[in-house]
């Protein structure tokens, strides 16, 4: 049963909303601000900035609701507000929709949205985080720990020793860019010195058609650039974890 929390004083728009939604597995609230979210789980929350006294984003106790409930947030707004934000922000699915909207399309959308949202629910695997720079390594794994195991390593010579050691399969999250050893040599040599299925996701600020092309060829599953899409990432390792 999903639950969607609305916070939009339009009564049009209300309408609307309780029309597209109208299921029997969807139980639809209509509140007068964000503050249900601190008593009741929603699974989707639709709100017009205009009609609620607080910058969601801005609300970091709402923010970590949000995330540890896997919520997606669906902003509506009459004004263009220069917040066409369709990726993640502080681990929080994020989607804009400028009014008028067509209410097929915000179904299909927002519903598309939803299901990419659950997708790592029941998944959970090991994944290693291969990063020399601490602040990415501590983001990581701060952003995959509640649904992954995750071991953390400045020092790809320590991660490929560690994934020889335990000769388990895992998730690898590889940055390209390291200094003593950078991920195609990681890749070159984890290729050639482990026979485990493990999965590579590169994760990498560097958006040169070579480098990509290089990773692939040398044994990569998948590669993302940064800064990433949080529930793009999750469900790209939960993809990697299943196949793996």
């Amino acid at each position: 049963m999903r639950k969607i929390l609305i916070v939009d004083g339009d009564m049009i728009s209300n309408e609307i909303y309780r029309k597209v939604f109208c299921s029997d597995d969807v139980t639809v609230i209509e509140g007068d601000d964000l503050g249900l979210l601190e008593s009741t789980k929603f699974d989707i929350v639709i709100y017009d900035p205009e009609s609620v006294r607080t910058d969601l984003f801005r609300n970091r106790e709402y923010l970590r609701i949000l995330e540890k409930n896997r919520t997606v947030v669906v902003e509506c707004s009459s004004y263009n507000r220069d917040r066409q934000r369709w990726v993640t922000e502080e681990g929080v699915t994020h989607m804009f929709f400028m009014k008028p909207f067509v209410p097929r399309q915000f179904m299909q959308k927002v519903t598309k949205k939803y299901n990419e949202s659950r997708q790592v629910k029941n998944i959970t695997s090991d994944v290693i985080v291969v990063d020399d720079n601490a602040h990415h390594r501590e983001r990581l794994k701060s952003l995959l720990s509640d649904k992954f195991r995750v071991q953390c390593f400045g020092d790809a010579n320590d991660a490929l020793e560690y994934i020889k050691k335990e000769k388990k399969s895992a998730v690898v999250v590889l940055d390209i860019m390291m200094d003593e050893m950078n991920g195609f040599d990681f890749l070159r040599r984890l290729r050639s010195e482990v026979n485990l299925p493990i999965p590579v996701l590169c994760l990498s600020s560097k958006k040169i058609h070579q480098f990509i092309e290089q990773a692939m060829n040398l044994g990569a599953n998948d590669y993302m650039f940064k800064p990433y899409n949080s529930t793009k990432l999750k469900v790209a390792i939960a993809n990697l974890a299943v196949g793996s």
